[in-house]
């Protein structure tokens, strides 16, 4: 059996022989009222019907505006992400450890520059081909030779 609550009434059914358990709230509960008149319909109603408005949430009505044309519709922008989360798998669970399991920390990770040499350590980027030196001018220049067409004249004797 159960112990009673302060505020509970227990009786007992004649006929059935079941308990009946009420609880009295005139005393008070635990549910906070401070915020009763903002949750009340018909506050909420005669407030609109004064304002014209319903109100909404801020984080809710705050709009983000650009120019987004080229960012692509939803489904393209859900595959890109799929596409992301399943190359970022792919990577050796060591790899993945280093940016928490998060493919948007190794993004970030690989836009930075500074960044360049410790992708290249880390196997995610190939190291760029060796430029090779420039030749200095005096080996560039083309030797002075004469064009096969214009041989000089061999004399007859």
């Amino acid at each position: 059996m159960r112990k009673q609550r302060e505020n509970e009434k227990v009786s007992e059914h004649m006929i059935s022989g079941r308990r009946r358990v009420q609880i009295d709230l005139s005393k008070g509960g635990r549910t906070e009222q401070s915020h009763k008149d903002s949750c009340n319909i018909n506050t909420i109603m005669a407030r609109a019907m004064q304002t014209g408005q319903i109100p909404i949430s801020d984080r809710i009505n705050k709009g983000s505006y650009g120019d987004f044309s080229q960012v692509g519709d939803f489904h393209q922008m859900q595959t890109k992400i799929r596409k992301a989360w399943d190359d970022f798998m792919q990577l050796p669970s060591s790899i993945r450890k280093v940016f928490d399991n998060d493919p948007g920390k190794l993004i970030d990770f690989l836009k930075d520059e500074k960044n360049k040499d410790k992708a290249i350590e880390l196997g995610l980027v190939k190291k760029p081909p060796q430029e090779e030196p420039e030749p200095s001018p005096e080996l560039s220049q083309p030797k002075e030779t004469t064009p096969p067409d214009q041989s000089p004249a061999v004399k007859d004797s």
